[in-house]
């Protein structure tokens, strides 16, 4: 049922959003699910992967705006 939601919210937001603003947005499952592996495994990342996190996030932030 919330797979259902999600993609209905995401064919909303493709309708009424720009597609460059929404497509980044929904993009960043795979930054939270490192995130929630890293925690639920009580792993601490490299610096490697710090890094491309908050780039990540900062690429998302720059294109929002």
């Amino acid at each position: 049922m919330l797979n259902s939601i999600g993609a209905l919210m995401l064919v909303y937001a493709m309708r009424y959003g720009k597609a460059i603003i929404v497509v980044p947005m929904t993009s960043l499952a795979p930054v939270l699910t490192i995130i929630l592996s890293l925690a639920i495994y009580q792993v601490t990342p490299n610096p490697v992967l710090v890094a491309g996190m908050v780039l990540a996030c900062i690429a998302i932030y720059l294109m929002a705006e």
